[in-house]
């Protein structure tokens, strides 16, 4: 059991159906106690899939997902003088 009674996000399975890209806000790792590893995404509209932390598709969207919401300097910059 996790500390202080927090109960871990597990999945006890992983869909194989890809999630859209543009549904995806946010991610999680399974923790570490849990029996199936597993990326869990949570979609715009608040729900949440397992998936094969293994898949191309899920690492190429994890990779996505970071840089969407940790732009780096030069992205931003590009974005305040207007360039795309």
């Amino acid at each position: 059991m996790a500390p202080h009674g927090h109960t871990p996000d597990c999945c006890t399975s992983v869909t194989d159906v890809k999630i859209p890209l543009e549904k995806v806000v946010s991610y999680t790792h399974t923790d570490s106690d849990c029996a199936n590893k597993a990326i869990i995404f949570k979609t715009v509209s608040e729900k949440h899939f397992c998936v094969n932390p293994d898949a191309v598709w899920v690492s190429n969207h994890v990779t996505a997902v970071d840089t969407r919401n940790n732009p780096t300097a030069k992205t931003i910059i590009q974005y305040c003088i207007g360039e795309d």
